[in-house]
């Protein structure tokens, strides 16, 4: 076997070998991203800035208005009926 065949085989390992790490490397980029995103996603502190929680007050609740009144989800008598 000459040597340019030997050295032509050699590049073209390298080249499989390389293509392979490239994809590996695509491969861990994209998961981490997923893993970022899940994160945010389902981060209970990302939600609670925008999810209400049980004891603020709503916007139909006003100060004037009893706690009777209020649509905020606290269960009243009325509610419980």
């Amino acid at each position: 076997m000459k040597k340019t065949h030997i050295f032509g085989i050699a590049a073209f390992l390298a080249g499989i070998v390389a293509t392979i790490a490239g994809i590996a490397y695509y491969l861990n980029k994209k998961q981490k991203e997923t893993e970022e995103f899940e994160d945010v996603l389902y981060n209970e502190d990302y939600l609670s800035d925008y999810m209400p929680k049980g004891n603020e007050e709503c916007c139909c609740c006003d100060e004037e208005d009893n706690a009777e009144d209020c649509c905020c989800g606290e269960e009243t008598e009325e509610y419980n009926k």
